[in-house]
């Protein structure tokens, strides 16, 4: 799958494309507006996602700090809550 920003779009990122949806998350192909770094953006499809969306993304984020120095994993960026809520990777 791939697009364009219009799919998404959140502040401080350049969304390139789509890379995969599954039943209940997206995943965005993206890189910061300061620096150019490439990221990739998991939000969830639920318009409004729901304290257990919150809880799993937050758990797959502690999973992935903890792993984040073994090589060919992605390296955890945030994991943040906003209006649209998403967790960056990269």
């Amino acid at each position: 799958m791939n697009g364009g920003s219009a799919m998404l779009d959140i502040q401080g990122y350049r969304v390139l494309g789509t890379l995969r949806a599954t039943g209940s998350s997206l995943l965005f192909q993206a890189v910061g507006e300061e620096g150019g770094l490439p990221v990739i953006i998991k939000t969830p499809k639920a318009s409004s996602p729901g304290p257990r969306d919150h809880e799993r993304y937050r758990r797959e984020f502690a999973i992935l700090k903890r792993l984040q120095d073994i090589g060919g994993v992605v390296r955890p960026d945030g994991c943040e809550l906003r209006r649209q809520w998403r967790a960056a990777f990269r």
